[in-house]
């Protein structure tokens, strides 16, 4: 669905987006820090919608909502670098590569994408609102089948194709 998705955009504006490569998606998502989270080492509950029945490191509890929230609950408040919005919890977020779980062991340093995998299961980032705040984290890797319809914690990003 997300891919069809992202060819409609190009149907109806001639302009190209994708799904972020799962190294674009943690750059993205990093907002220019190291850190777990774009905000620091440690969860806080109340910057992001998430399980608070886990803490990472010594985090500090948030309203759980028990579903997902509405796009950008957190941005005004918590703002990320980059303007960027909900990139830990709320939903998990597709990305174009296949799952491997080696693959960073046999990825180039710069740029790297998975086009081969297992071509089973495909990449998901960025936790949700119903799992602990270490699947949150920047760098967490999960992964499901791609035709997943019953999947109500999945959602998507596009990334703009620029000439």
């Amino acid at each position: 669905d997300a891919v069809a998705f992202c060819a409609k955009v190009w149907e109806l504006t001639g302009k190209a987006v994708r799904l972020p490569t799962e190294a674009e998606w943690e750059y993205a998502c990093r907002g220019g820090t190291s850190t777990p989270f774009y905000w620091g080492n440690e969860w806080n509950g109340a910057r992001a919608n998430w399980n608070d029945d886990h803490l990472f490191g010594f985090g500090t509890l948030g309203p759980y909502s028990g579903k997902t929230t509405p796009v950008g609950n957190y941005a005004k408040e918590y703002p990320h670098p980059w303007g960027l919005t909900d990139v830990h919890g709320n939903v998990y977020e597709w990305c174009q590569d296949w799952y491997d779980k080696n693959f960073y062991s046999r990825s180039p340093n710069n740029d790297p994408e998975c086009r081969d995998g297992e071509q089973m299961y495909k990449v998901l980032r960025g936790g949700c609102g119903g799992v602990r705040a270490w699947d949150c984290r920047a760098a967490c890797r999960v992964w499901n089948k791609p035709a997943g319809r019953t999947l109500n914690y999945c959602g998507f990003r596009v990334v703009f194709c620029l000439d």
